[in-house]
């Protein structure tokens, strides 16, 4: 799907079944550098999150989810994105 290349951004929950959010969160990284990624960390376990973030990750969020907090993250992520693409031309 992403190899489409109309997706911008990737949230995953870093303990989805099977993979797993964080193999999830490097392929993505590594693949597509230009794509957002935001994981979602449970609760109590931050680490997982600044883990992802150091791998690549644009961004987390800590469950539970608010709506607000999502769109922002989001937000925030592809900007971040924008701007490093900018950086490198």
């Amino acid at each position: 799907m992403l190899s489409t290349g109309r997706h911008q951004a990737v949230l995953c929950d870093l303990e989805m079944p099977g993979t797993g959010g964080m193999v999830l969160s490097d392929n993505v990284c590594a693949d597509f550098p230009n794509v957002a990624v935001v994981v979602i960390t449970p609760p109590g376990k931050l680490r997982q999150g600044i883990l992802a973030m150091i791998a690549g990750a644009s961004g987390y969020i800590q469950m539970p989810l608010q709506p607000q907090t999502v769109v922002a993250s989001l937000r925030s992520a592809l900007q971040r994105k924008r701007l490093d693409a900018a950086m490198r031309r």
